[in-house]
């Protein structure tokens, strides 16, 4: 977030117009107004989420946290309006060749452009000068674009540029859910605009879909299960009992996303606003990812939305989809791992791969480590692994 300093609440009329005409003209492709009244529903939402245990992999996100972040007012005492905004990131996907004997991976669609944390705030930035320049005095504003805890999806369905969807997600008419969300609370009152009258109806594709059970029903997710939580923000071990559902996700799961109706009505969008980042594929190498060095780490991802895993979470990630991948030619390479590298937690996931995998190769290379493991956790993970062959 950011804030702009500014003076009292100020009134105006007439100006929502050049508002919105000024938010599209630095890119955004959706914008909407809303009070900064609280967001009651929304929290009474999230606290039954956290009440259930779903949110508990996140020991940050307090009730104190979501108090303030469904109250403006809270995060800006003099906030009057939030300008809601969406910019659509579905620029298409781009498909490395497949090359024969190289299994591989697959990386969240928002990754494959440029960090849109940067990007919105610098644009949310103008149109909070715009606002000064406009009204000719000072206007106070504070910029959220996913890393404060404002409740994002309840400010874009209370300004009307979205609904609610049962995978969790927002969805944004014509484009979906392949859009990233920012705001900007405002000292200068605006009329708001009215919440759509859209739901998903009946359809429950993305209920059905979700590959780890994470969704149990409509609007109901288990952060803890959700591939997303798992390959991004997990540190450590992934529940043994989930890898299997992982598939080949690498870095975040586009699942309930794909299966949507509205989704796959959605046109990649021609907008330049998001550049597409040059250093990974939608569907990267597996045996690259798993023996990243420190060095291509750094040069590559780091500065990227992929450095959130961490160079040690895209490597296990990479075992674990080479486990489900079932193919036997990445043998070779997790054995290695499970000899060689320094870091356990690579090389328990590269033990469980090779269980899963299996073969005589796999099971020689588990036997051998055995004898030489120093962790207990990696220890236990090779046990498992003979006992999966």
């Amino acid at each position: 977030m950011r804030l702009v300093k500014g003076g009292p609440v100020l009134i105006s009329s007439g100006i929502g117009g050049k508002v919105k005409a000024y938010a599209r003209e630095v890119g955004f492709d959706v914008v909407g107004f809303t009070t900064a009244q609280p967001f009651l529903e929304a929290q009474r939402a999230v606290e039954r989420s956290i009440d259930r245990g779903y949110m508990s992999c996140f020991p940050w996100f307090s009730r104190e946290r979501l108090s303030r972040g469904c109250a403006p007012q809270r995060l800006m005492q003099s906030a009057s309006s939030v300008i809601a905004v969406a910019a659509v990131y579905n620029v298409g996907f781009d498909i490395a060749d497949e090359e024969e004997g190289a299994p591989r991976g697959r990386i969240s669609r928002y990754a494959l452009v440029d960090d849109y944390h940067r990007v919105m705030r610098d644009r949310l930035g103008l149109l909070a000068e715009f606002l000064n320049r406009e009204v000719g005095s000072p206007v106070e504003s504070r910029i959220y674009v996913d890393t404060g805890p404002l409740v994002e999806r309840a400010v874009g369905q209370r300004a009307g540029i979205g609904w609610f969807g049962k995978n969790t997600n927002l969805i944004v008419p014509e484009h979906g859910s392949w859009a990233f969300l920012g705001e900007l609370i405002t000292s200068l009152v605006l009329e708001p605009d009215v919440a759509l009258r859209k739901s998903c109806g009946h359809c429950n594709a993305c209920v059905a879909a979700c590959p780890t059970g994470a969704l149990l029903s409509p609007y109901n997710l288990d952060a803890r299960r959700c591939i997303s939580f798992l390959t991004i923000e997990l540190r450590g071990w992934i529940p043994r009992d989930l890898r299997s559902s992982t598939r080949h996700w690498v870095f975040g799961c586009d699942v309930c996303q794909e299966v949507c109706p509205i989704n796959t009505r959605s046109r990649p969008t021609s907008s330049t606003f998001f550049g597409r980042l040059p250093t990974i594929k939608a569907n990267p190498s597996l045996l690259w990812l798993l023996e990243l060095s420190e060095l291509e780490y750094e040069e590559r991802l780091r500065n990227s939305v992929l450095g959130r895993a961490k160079r040690q979470g895209l490597r296990r990630n990479a075992a674990v989809a080479l486990g489900n991948s079932g193919d036997r030619s990445a043998i070779a390479s997790l054995s290695r791992i499970l000899l060689e590298d320094e870091d356990e937690i690579v090389r328990g996931h590269a033990a469980w791969a090779l269980g899963r995998l299996g073969g005589a190769e796999a099971v020689k290379a588990l036997l051998k480590a055995r004898l030489s493991e120093p962790t207990t956790e990696t220890k236990a993970e090779i046990e498992h692994a003979l006992d999966m062959v």
